[in-house]
């Protein structure tokens, strides 16, 4: 990839981050085919982008993105979305104004303020070196976190995400296996596979604000991320860093789960990229316990591992799944309809989609009832022309065809949410730091 390809596609990546994770607020107030028509520029740029970013090299753009440097990107970028962050401040409060929303405005315009100057001053100096670029960025997001924690109290009435996941431990510890599902403490029933609360009980153990797992985790993801770039890609890495964690829309979302998805996702990614099969298989088995967003990966993973004919990694793989089912098992023989009513049903009693999607579309062709066959039978269809081709040859292959698999499930899917998006997200930043070859070693 030549150095203008390589920062068009970092162009096109963070417009598929900014229209994939796009949030409208305004679904109460017009009607569906209104609401769903100003969604669709959205879907169509989601749709452009990873077009580009998946097909051939990049060459569209590239001249000009070939003009401006690495540092004057970046810049750019932070600069471009902490100043969306801070402006959708005034909204949040309005909107969310009778949850106690009490935030000291001098210091949230100051620290976005400051973050914004140093992304300027960077990109202008055309500062080269990547230990300042990685303090800015995770220190920018990490101010917008403990920001939120500190002025933004959760609420069930804005989400109850967490509540799930903290009611999920507390149901644990106080009554056991058999409550988790069906008798949470304070009511709010749990409607997460049980990978996903485990990987918070230790902070709902400890009586701790979620949120500080949440912030940890994030910044784990993007450590992984950068971790397994090779140095070569200088700042590409960081840039693609920058535009997952300081998207306003991620930002704004700071009450859900989706960090752990992105940590775990990293975990996989930072092991694939180098053939630590044994960490990845363990990372992609406890996904798959997590949640059903990371089912359509799974396949792949498994494929890539056949490709490489590392057998015996295929085996542990297979382990890894098994001893994740073991997990979950428990909770499955304890109140089987309730585990899968709470985890599956709402998946299936009609459309909801609230974020650039296609399954609005699709359900103007085909009966919602058929929405999720006619999703299972494409992404069988994507498996196996990938199977038939055996195209899923090296890192980069994997993180391709996994991106391609998991954006069709999200935008295919009942429901869809605007933080969904940031796991496949993961996977096509990971595309673009990973080898295009096979690696000679098996």
């Amino acid at each position: 990839m030549d150095v203008g390809a390589s920062r068009s596609r970092a162009l096109y990546f963070m417009g598929a981050v900014l229209a994939g994770a796009f949030y409208m607020p305004l679904r109460d107030h017009v009607g569906p085919w209104v609401y769903q028509a100003l969604l669709l520029p959205a879907t169509l740029t989601l749709i452009f982008c990873v077009w580009r970013l998946l097909g051939p090299e990049a060459t569209v753009g590239s001249n000009f993105a070939s003009r401006f440097s690495w540092p004057a990107l970046l810049g750019s970028a932070g600069f471009l979305m902490q100043g969306l962050t801070l402006l959708s401040l005034p909204v949040i409060v309005h909107k969310f104004r009778a949850f106690d929303y009490l935030p000291d405005w001098k210091v949230l315009g100051g620290g976005y303020g400051l973050s914004m100057a140093a992304f300027a001053y960077l990109g202008w100096r055309g500062h080269q070196g990547r230990g300042a670029w990685v303090a800015l960025v995770l220190g920018s997001y990490a101010f917008g976190m403990l920001a939120s924690i500190a002025y933004f109290p959760l609420d069930t009435g804005r989400s109850d995400m967490l509540f799930m996941l903290r009611s999920a431990g507390d149901a644990l510890i106080q009554h056991g296996v058999g409550a988790v599902y069906t008798h949470p403490p304070d009511g709010i029933q749990v409607n997460y596979l049980p990978g996903l609360w485990i990987s918070y009980f230790p902070a709902t153990w400890a009586g701790m604000d979620l949120r500080i797992v949440s912030l940890l985790a994030a910044i784990g993801a993007c450590a992984l991320l950068l971790a397994a770039a090779p140095k070569r890609l200088v700042l590409l890495p960081i840039f693609l860093a920058a535009c997952l964690i300081l998207s306003p829309w991620f930002q704004f979302r700071h009450e859900a789960y989706v960090h752990g998805l992105l940590f775990f996702g990293a975990l996989l990614g930072f092991a694939v990229v180098r053939e630590r099969f044994w960490l990845a298989s363990l990372s992609a088995a406890w996904l798959a316990a997590m949640s059903q967003l990371a089912w359509p990966m799974i396949p792949f993973y498994f494929l890539y591992l056949i490709k490489r004919r590392a057998w015996g990694s295929l085996a542990f793989a297979l382990g890894a799944l098994l001893a994740a089912g073991l997990v979950v098992l428990p909770f499955a023989l304890a109140t089987p309809a309730q585990l899968w009513e709470n985890c599956f049903g709402g998946w299936l009693r009609g459309f909801d989609a609230d974020s650039p999607n296609l399954s609005f579309w699709i359900t103007r062709i085909l009966p919602w009832q058929y929405l999720h066959h006619f999703q299972a039978f494409v992404l069988a269809g994507i498996f196996f022309y990938a199977v038939r081709r055996m195209r899923v040859a090296s890192a980069a292959d994997f993180f391709k065809w996994s991106s391609l698999a998991l954006l069709f499930f999200v935008t295919s899917n009942s429901p869809v949410r605007d933080y969904f998006f940031y796991f496949p997200f993961l996977f096509l930043a990971f595309s673009l730091c990973s080898p295009p070859r096979p690696a000679t070693s098996t």
